[in-house]
């Protein structure tokens, strides 16, 4: 028995079917991201730790993304805001969260903020893993500016 824990909790929940569904719901996708509290035991480097860490990191990306797919189909704009924050302090160099961003933020009228996000990410790409940003941002990036 390992008892009642986020980390317990949140590795039964992703574990689920509902989890591993190609299709999931906002719920099942919102609950895991309930669970996530950040790393597994963070700051541990037990080969054991970093492996369930990373494993439960990779699926809690994965779900934000499945959310952030939901809640944009949904034209849910103001809960892709802080999803897509959210997600970018997980992983800096997220471009669907950064596109995500930036479509929600053109929706409310602030394209200004949706190329800052795109030159934020930019310099990300540039800086961390010498990429250029997908054909998508720079699209969103184009639209953008055709607003201003």
């Amino acid at each position: 028995y390992l008892g009642e824990h986020d980390a317990v909790q949140l590795s039964q929940e992703l574990d689920s079917p509902r989890s591993t569904d190609p299709r999931p719901t906002a719920a099942s996708c919102e609950k895991i991201l309930e669970l996530y509290k950040g790393p597994f035991l963070d700051g541990c480097y037990l080969d054991w730790a970093i492996q369930i860490r990373e494993w439960m990191e990779m699926r809690v990306l994965e779900t934000g993304r499945q959310l952030l797919e939901i809640y944009l189909s949904e034209q849910r704009f103001e809960e892709v805001l802080p999803l897509g924050h959210r997600l970018l302090m997980y992983d800096r160099c997220c471009q669907k969260s950064s596109l995500a961003l930036m479509q929600a933020h053109i929706q409310h009228g602030s394209a200004e903020e949706a190329l800052r996000i795109f030159e934020q990410c930019r310099k990300v790409l540039d800086r961390d893993m010498g990429v250029e940003p997908s054909l998508e941002l720079v699209k969103e990036f184009h639209r953008a500016k055709g607003f201003l």
